[in-house]
């Protein structure tokens, strides 16, 4: 059975890095919705340098996934169609942070749907 096809699709896409730290790859849906990701990938293209280097990915302001940024690497996912729910009008963001000297360049991509 096919979920998705009932709701409207999203996907967003964007870098972060030393200068830019932080962005919205999928923005907040609005009162009453939620988005469901189903699938994305998260690219470090280069590495932190100085170590601890961190890849986050929030559900509004919470933390849902990490990735080690220290080295070049991609972790694709997968949620299948029913996907993971963020928080009711919650944008999807992505983060890098606690490099000792400069912060990672990171890649990604994520789709979802949104429940009205």
């Amino acid at each position: 059975m096919s979920f998705s096809y009932k709701y409207p699709i999203t996907s967003g896409y964007g870098t972060v890095n030393n200068t830019t730290p932080s962005i919205s790859l999928l923005a907040a849906p609005g009162a009453g919705k939620l988005l469901r990701i189903c699938a994305g990938i998260v690219i470090v293209q280069v590495a932190a340098v100085g170590g601890s280097g961190i890849v986050t990915l929030q559900d509004g302001s919470t933390d849902i996934l990490e990735w080690d940024a220290n080295s070049v690497n991609s972790f694709p996912i997968n949620l299948t169609e029913i996907g993971l729910a963020l928080g009711t009008n919650n944008a999807l963001t992505l983060l890098v942070g606690e490099a000792v000297t400069t912060q990672a360049t990171v890649y990604a991509a994520f789709t979802a749907y949104i429940v009205q």
